[in-house]
């Protein structure tokens, strides 16, 4: 029974004839109500729901946090800790160490990453890199205009990058097509900057929106993931 009600869920206690309690916490009876109500639809016997009271909170360490006990609060004291312990990668040198930086848009990566930066770490901004790598003589560029015609490019050469936005924000077939050609290439320019930076850093950082969608958690010690609430991402 454990394990129905743990894969199917809501649906469970809608369907399952042999259940007769249904324990809820103070601000979630509405949806005991609903269960009932479906319930009876599907001819089955209204559950007696027994609300729990809400406890308060253990004392909030952060004014983000809940007034009430709730695991929530608990999830959040634990952003900024390792969630497993950091696995061998024997492909990398342990020097420099690797830290893969990335989150959602205007979440804090750079702020966090020029912080690093004050510490003493080596910066690798993939933003700028994915920038350059259109530059006028670059294999990007070529790509790029192999890719998407001639029309693309600028009579100066360059990549009309309006032209190219207009392509690939309204087509996800053409973004991965693009995404697919050009991201070796910022990788590339990724391990020249390591190889660069490695002479006078011990501890490198890797600003990358893409890191996980790119597939290069392979080539970090660690990844890190920024997080802001939503209200602070509105101002």
């Amino acid at each position: 029974m454990v394990y129905l009600l743990c894969k199917f869920g809501f649906v469970s206690l809608i369907i399952c004839f042999i259940l007769e309690n249904l324990i809820v916490s103070a601000e979630t009876q509405g949806g005991g109500v609903k269960v009932n109500e479906l319930r009876v639809a599907n001819s089955l016997k209204p559950l007696d729901v027994v609300s729990v009271p809400l406890l308060p909170s253990d004392g909030k360490v952060d004014e983000q946090e809940e007034d009430k006990l709730s695991s929530s609060n608990l999830r959040m004291r634990e952003l900024g800790t390792l969630r497993k312990p950091v696995q061998p990668k024997p492909h990398l040198s342990p020097y420099p160490y690797i830290i893969g930086l990335t989150g959602g848009i205007a979440s804090g990566k750079s702020t966090i990453a020029k912080y690093l930066e004050t510490l003493g770490a080596g910066l690798i901004n993939c933003d700028q890199l994915g920038h350059r790598a259109y530059d006028v003589g670059t294999r990007g560029n070529q790509v790029v205009r192999e890719l998407f015609g001639e029309d693309i490019a600028l009579p100066d050469g360059s990549i009309d990058r309006k032209k190219l936005g207009a392509i690939v924000f309204s087509n996800k077939d053409e973004m991965n097509k693009l995404n697919q050609a050009i991201w070796p290439l910022i990788l590339a320019q990724v391990k020249e900057e390591i190889a660069r930076l490695s002479e006078s850093h011990k501890v490198i950082v890797i600003e990358a929106a893409v890191l996980l969608s790119a597939k290069w958690q392979d080539q970090v010690h660690e990844i890190w993931v920024t997080f802001i609430p939503e209200q602070e991402v509105s101002h």
